[in-house]
């Protein structure tokens, strides 16, 4: 969206913009991951995300890392409002990735170190 300078890249007016869509954007991976530049490479783009009045639709690849930090940044950096809060996403991915000594049984029961692409979603209100 934003180039380097802070201007819009994308060639296209805000108000001719509908709705935004990010699928596994992953700028919430920091709570698991502990590195911060996907984060900050996404933070323009989420204030003029947040200040745009255009509906935005996220999916997220997991609950214990994506929803995790990318609601977290939504709510108490960014300060926008969720027209939908995350929730499962019954159209998720077929395919799930599990780290090594994972087991599925282990993500039923809730455990950390799977992903499965749109698994969540949720939706703000720009």
């Amino acid at each position: 969206f934003l180039s380097e300078g802070g201007e819009d890249s994308s060639g296209i007016p805000m108000g001719m913009i509908d709705m935004f869509v990010g699928f596994n954007p992953g700028f919430g991976s920091f709570t698991e991951s502990k590195n911060m530049e996907l984060l900050l490479s996404w933070l323009d783009d989420l204030y003029l995300l947040a200040s745009s009045n255009v509906p935005c639709v996220f999916a997220c690849a997991n609950d214990y890392g994506d929803v995790k930090g990318e609601t977290l940044i939504w709510s108490k950096v960014v300060g926008a409002c969720f027209a939908v809060t995350p929730r499962k996403n019954p159209f998720s991915m077929a395919t799930t990735l599990l780290d090594e000594g994972m087991t599925p049984d282990m993500v039923e029961k809730g455990g950390t170190g799977w992903s499965c692409g749109n698994s969540y979603w949720y939706a703000i209100l720009g």
